[in-house]
């Protein structure tokens, strides 16, 4: 029963990931509730995974055009070494601690998708202003940290600062998911190291991921879009609160001991 719910869930984050270029974070709280893992284990495994479905992603948007390499790639530079820093510094927290950020930003993340951030006009940020690169730089490196600390795996508050910065929606989901594929990579490397990974469930959670974005991908021009951002905003909120009790419960059970 409970393996079925996992594959569900799982399909159903791909399926997100497919149509919104979000909902990966869920798949970390379905793990441990679904297939036991530890805290550390799920979300280096929900990371690892992340590195193969958003290959899959990421080619589906280059090959629609949406693809702005002048913006993916200082980002993606930034967070290429942090993720791996972050994976380490995961790797000497205790799970209630890693529980209670992992919800905070589930629960940040669903506050993002019920009231999207506006692109606005910064000085900044001009094609033209040497600013602009250093910003996705700085943008790419704190993101990641907190991917690799987490495992949520970048888009899940890249896409939303991108857009706040003024660039383009579909560029910076589209920029999403290229980074995706560096921090998941980088991230994997540090949770390798310190034996994070499960490697059987990780792969078949890759295949039915990619089988979850290629129907999202196509049921996105299809659907009403704006109907499936409120399920993953009410899903963030909900997963959140659930995990954000449970975190404080034991991050109050530490301080007894």
């Amino acid at each position: 029963m409970l393996l079925a719910l996992m594959i569900i869930t799982v399909f159903f984050v791909g399926f997100l990931v497919g149509c919104t270029g979000m909902g990966g974070i869920i798949l970390i709280p379905a793990l441990v509730y679904f297939l036991s893992l530890s805290t550390h284990v799920a979300m280096g495994t929900a990371l690892f995974s992340f590195f193969f479905s958003t290959i899959l992603s990421s080619y589906l948007y280059i090959r629609l055009g949406h693809m702005n390499w002048k913006d993916t790639i200082p980002i993606c530079l930034g967070g290429l070494p942090f993720a791996y820093l972050g994976a380490v510094t995961k790797a000497h927290m205790q799970a209630p601690y890693l529980n209670l950020v992992l919800a905070l930003l589930i629960l940040l993340a669903g506050s993002l998708v019920f009231r999207p951030i506006k692109g606005k006009h910064y000085a900044f940020m001009e094609r033209t202003s040497p600013w602009r690169n250093r910003t996705l730089l700085l943008v790419g490196a704190g993101v990641s940290f907190i991917a690799g600390m987490t495992g949520a795996g970048g888009p899940v508050l890249s896409t939303p600062l991108m857009i706040a910065l003024g660039i383009a929606p579909i560029t910076a989901i589209a920029a999403g998911q290229v980074y995706s594929i560096v921090v998941s990579f980088s991230g994997s490397l540090g949770n390798l190291q310190y034996g994070a990974i499960d490697f059987i469930v990780g792969a078949w959670i890759v295949v039915v991921q990619m089988l979850g974005i290629l129907l999202g991908v196509y049921m996105a021009n299809r659907m009403n879009t704006e109907k499936l951002r409120i399920l993953v905003a009410w899903v963030c909120v909900a997963t959140g609160t659930f995990i954000f009790v449970n975190a404080v419960i034991g991050v109050v059970g530490l301080w007894r001991v």
